[in-house]
């Protein structure tokens, strides 16, 4: 038997404002939560808050670790990106290089970046040291529904009474559901790429043929963010001083 994927509700929910809202505390938002199954690489919050009296600049966050410690953030706002799609329904909410697409909604969502990231460690964060130099980085990810979503506050008899009724409502963030997927795509690193798949260990033709198509796209992308590193690191100019260290007056990864 077929499983409903929208649980439920409208797929118009789906959809992300198509305008700026009257009150300037609404907001939007839409998150992703992706790691990959053999452990090689995870996206722990890459997201958008779009907030109505900044819309013009939504705030975005991104998030990118590897199990060797290796760690890739970016906590910035950037200019946001028309909501509307080429058939005119606003499934789009992106800013920055940061891009969500709602392909089907309940069914299919893409998730994008192209920009530059602090790098960092697992061991420097703990630490609370947040700066590092900039790294040019890229992923693209394609998320496939697996279950109809949860819904905030529906685990509980009274707990959707108390979200609609109490301050701890709205910080929670008002009407809200979450939903787990399978994804396949690819983050690229200062021009090295990592991949991953919807079904990883199993032969699937056209899983295959996604995955070659996205390895071409990705490495014409790495060869660009190669170039860029590589020209940051021939603009880096050295400033010898008798005495002192050396310094590098621009930031190179």
């Amino acid at each position: 038997m077929a499983i409903d994927l929208t649980g439920g509700i409208d797929r118009s929910r789906e959809f992300v404002f198509a305008e700026r809202p009257d009150n300037p505390e609404m907001r939007d938002s839409v998150s992703f939560w992706v790691v990959d199954d053999r452990g090689e690489v995870g996206l722990p919050r890459i997201g958008i808050e779009a907030v109505a009296a900044n819309w013009d600049a939504h705030d975005i966050q991104v998030n990118i670790a590897f199990p060797d410690g290796r760690v890739y953030r970016l906590r910035t706002n950037g200019p946001s990106i028309p909501a509307e799609d080429d058939s005119g329904r606003p499934t789009v909410l992106g800013a920055g290089g940061l891009v969500f697409h709602c392909v089907e909604p309940f069914k299919t969502w893409t998730m994008s970046y192209d920009g530059p990231a602090v790098q960092t460690s697992s061991a420097d964060l703990a630490e609370g040291r947040k700066d590092g130099p900039l790294v040019d980085i890229g992923f693209h990810v394609e998320a496939t529904m697996a279950v109809p979503p949860w819904v905030q506050g529906a685990l509980q008899i009274d707990a959707a009474e108390q979200l609609k009724t109490s301050i701890e409502g709205n910080l929670m963030g008002g009407p809200r559901y979450e939903q787990l997927f399978t994804a396949a795509g690819a983050v690229t690193i200062a021009g090295v790429a990592a991949f991953f798949s919807h079904h990883p260990g199993q032969r699937i033709p056209a899983n295959e043929q996604y995955n070659r198509n996205l390895r071409e796209t990705w490495q014409r992308n790495s060869q660009e963010i190669a170039r860029r590193n590589a020209d940051r690191m021939r603009q880096s100019r050295m400033i010898i001083r008798p005495g002192a260290p050396s310094l590098v007056t621009s930031e190179t990864p």
